[in-house]
């Protein structure tokens, strides 16, 4: 073998790759010069946010309550009740580490929400060698609109978001990197994972998006074994190949000193016998033969493996099926042990083994056989009517108290929230237990009955004046039944310890269930969990809201609200709750009014502006990126099948071998400069952009199916932030794929 021959060496195959995978030449260097840009932003954002407050609100069940739980952390002087463990142990945590470190609450959330960004647009300029892209896509992270007053609430969707982020960089680490990265990439991931499981209680959501990743990781390690195999295969044919023309060479040669010698002998006077007929082979032939046998070899591998006799050519599951597994654990095991470690401080404090009380197995029992029972017609046919009489009443106490309301800090975070009209909300989908199911489960169960004083108010009278404010006046929707369920269970004195609650749960299950299996009570089939039913002639309006959120997806980054309400009232709430804990003392609202703050205050208003210019048309590049990767991407997959079959078909004859071109293929200069026809893998895979649109399919559908069943969630701008991450890399993404078309028509012909 000529050592000059580099035609299959490493080296070579590297340089034969699709142009667009190598990082730009004039990035490297500058690396600093785009970090420098980052860290500016990053301190022009926290200048700008600086005057900010912390939004205090009274709601007790949502921004309030966070509060009051992190000052149970703090002092550790907590007694057990029904809002002890009421909500996820993740965010109060967050308000606590700001606290001991003495950092005021709304810079520390302004500090982690960028860090998430800048982590995430650090992997995505790392792995793909695009630094300048990823400073543009943090600028529009950071600089969001959204932003200015997404994280001066104290919700538990502000830590939701940085966590997505930071989640969704991992992912990109497992995927596109090995050795060390990748294990960094896994154990990153399972860490964030179980920030993420302890923050909401939705983190069950996460569990598709997970399984793609490691889908998509395992595919590409098969991918990559096959692809060595195919490698070695072409090498050892290369050898055959390389064998028989020197074999053949070399018998030329002796042919020909034989000739030689005949002809001299015959000079001298010397007969010598004649020689053999020996055709010679042209190198044609032998390629042709070369490429038959591989031919046939293609067409029966398994005998091609036995022939062989070579098993290390065989692709090796195991070992792809063990670095799944071992990254699944990496990614279960923060998550187990995070979890457990929370259980079991509640349980060391509380006696209860849980993270939350709010969905325990004896809740979710009771819950689920309460919305077994079937109400009349005519309760449902008189709520409709009541709803429509109701909506006329503007002056509706409801309308203007928000402090028990779920959705209270929905309302209140968004530019534009308005209540549904009733015409438009489903009674019969959206009431789990109708006042006619509850009369008639009163009649049957003793513990259900000692709650009816506390459930059967008038209607602006607790979580009924919160329903009454969404549409439903005559009854509790479903997002309000569960809070009004637990707070009769608290004012019948059933909270005064875990067990106690925990058995009152358990008996009014059984009394319930017991009445429909007698057939006392009209039940249906028992519910999972506390997952509302979903009717067929639901279906139409679940997929409206699926198709309503989608749309609102878009346009819940460019939200603006910088106002703050000053009343005495939000001063002495700030003084009583939110003063010892965030960092702030409760006259810094006042400050607003200075000159330099309105001067900022108008500066993020121009900028916001600015941004809703430009964010449409990064949205339409990114759009047609995606679009013309992806139908180039199927394109070259059915046309990668049509030749595949019609190789199997009739294999196709090689052309006669041509030194020139063979010297090209040898040099690695000039493949350099001559990229191959065919088009590889995008720097920015459509897998991950894939694993982007299912997290985001799954929680968009989620708060859809929320919106129809449960209570309505107006624009949902609370519950789709969390995902502008995951759309953030698939602008990024379509952004890379519209530039590098644009590179390559502008790419000379060579």
């Amino acid at each position: 073998m000529n050592p000059q021959d580099k035609r299959f060496s490493s080296e070579s195959i590297r340089t034969q790759q699709d142009w667009r995978i190598r990082p730009p030449v004039d990035d490297r260097p500058h690396l600093w010069r785009w970090i420098t840009i980052a860290m500016l932003l990053i301190g022009l954002k926290l200048w700008l946010v600086a005057h900010l407050p912390i939004r205090a609100l009274d709601a007790d069940r949502d921004n309030l309550r966070y509060v009051i739980l992190a000052t149970n952390l703090i002092h550790h002087d907590t007694t057990y009740d029904a809002f002890a463990l009421l909500r996820q142990p993740g965010y109060p945590l967050l308000i606590a580490v700001a606290h001991w470190l003495g950092i005021p609450l709304r810079l520390w959330q302004e500090a982690i929400y960028l860090t998430g960004g800048a982590f995430l647009a650090a992997i995505v300029g790392g792995v793909y060698r695009r630094p300048r892209l990823a400073t543009l896509g943090f600028a529009l992270y950071a600089l969001a609109p959204f932003s200015f007053h997404w994280n001066r609430q104290t919700l538990q969707e502000v830590l939701y978001l940085p966590l997505m982020a930071a989640w969704l960089g991992c992912a990109i680490a497992v995927v596109e990197c090995r050795g060390l990265r990748w294990w960094l990439g896994a154990l990153g991931g399972g860490t964030v994972l179980a920030g993420l499981w302890n923050t909401r209680p939705e983190g069950v959501l996460m569990v598709p998006p997970i399984m793609l990743v490691w889908a998509i990781v395992g595919w590409r390690r098969y991918q990559a074994q096959r692809e060595a195999l195919r490698r070695a295969d072409r090498d050892r044919l290369e050898a055959e190949y390389r064998d028989q023309l020197e074999a053949e060479a070399a018998r030329q040669d002796r042919i020909e000193r034989e000739i030689e010698a005949q002809l001299e002998a015959q000079l001298n006077g010397v007969i010598l016998p004649p020689l053999p007929e020996l055709p010679a082979l042209s190198e044609f032939q032998v390629s042709e033969d070369i490429h038959q046998d591989q031919a046939h070899q293609a067409e029966s591998s398994g005998a091609e493996s036995q022939n062989r006799g070579q098993a290390s050519e065989k692709i090796n599951i195991v070992a792809i099926a063990r670095e799944l597994l071992i990254g699944l654990g990496l990614t279960i095991v923060p998550v187990t042990i995070v979890t457990l470690g929370i259980c079991w401080s509640n349980a060391a404090n509380f006696g209860i083994f849980v993270t939350s009380d709010f969905k325990t197995p004896e809740f979710a029992a009771a819950y689920s056989a309460l919305s077994r029972v079937e109400g009349s017609s005519s309760s449902t046919d008189s709520s409709n009517s009541s709803n429509s009489a109701s909506s006329t009443n503007s002056s509706n106490p409801a309308n203007s108290s928000n402090s028990l309301n779920p959705s209270n800090s929905l309302n209140s975070s968004n530019s534009s929230t308005s209540s549904p009209s009733p015409n438009t909300i489903d009674t019969a989908a959206i009431v789990p237990v109708p006042a006619s199911a509850r009369a008639a489960i009163y009649d049957h169960s003793p513990a259900f009955r000692e709650l009816r004083p506390a459930l059967e108010v008038p209607p602006n009278t607790g979580w009924r004046s919160q329903s009454c404010a969404e549409g439903i006046c005559d009854d509790y929707a479903g997002g309000f039944f569960f809070w009004a369920l637990r707070d009769a269970a608290a004012a019948a004195g059933y909270y005064e310890t875990p067990d106690r609650a925990a058995a009152f749960y358990r008996q009014l299950a059984a009394e319930i269930n017991a009445a429909c299996d007698d057939g006392v009570l009209r039940c249906r089939s028992g519910l999972w969990g506390m997952v509302p039913a979903l009717r067929w002639q639901t279906i139409p309006r679940w997929l409206g809201s699926m198709g309503r959120l989608t749309r609102q997806l878009g346009r819940t980054a460019i939200v603006l609200k910088l106002d703050s309400p000053q009343d005495a009232e939000t001063i002495a709430l700030r003084q009583r709750y939110y003063e010892p804990i965030i960092g702030e003392p409760a006259e810094f609202v006042t400050q607003r009014s200075r000159p330099e703050n309105q001067r900022k205050d108008a500066a993020i208003s121009f900028g916001a502006d600015l941004y809703r210019l430009i964010f449409p048309i990064v949205i339409g590049l990114s759009v047609l990126g995606i679009a013309i990767e992806s139908g180039m991407q199927l394109g070259q997959m059915v046309g990668a099948t049509g030749t595949t079959s019609a190789d199997h078909r009739r294999p196709r004859r090689p052309r006669r071998s041509n030194h020139a071109h063979d010297r090209s293929r040898s040099n690695p200069a000039l493949n350099s400069a001559q990229p191959q026809s065919t088009h590889a893998s995008s720097p920015m895979p459509l897998s991950l952009v894939c694993v982007a649109i299912v997290a985001i399919a799954v929680r968009v559908m989620t708060i859809a199916y929320i919106d129809v069943t449960s209570w309505p969630v107006g624009s949902g701008d609370r519950y789709l932030r969390p995902l502008w991450p995951l759309l953030w890399f698939i602008i990024l993404a379509g952004l890379a794929y519209a530039v590098d078309r644009w590179r390559q028509i502008l790419r000379p012909k060579l």
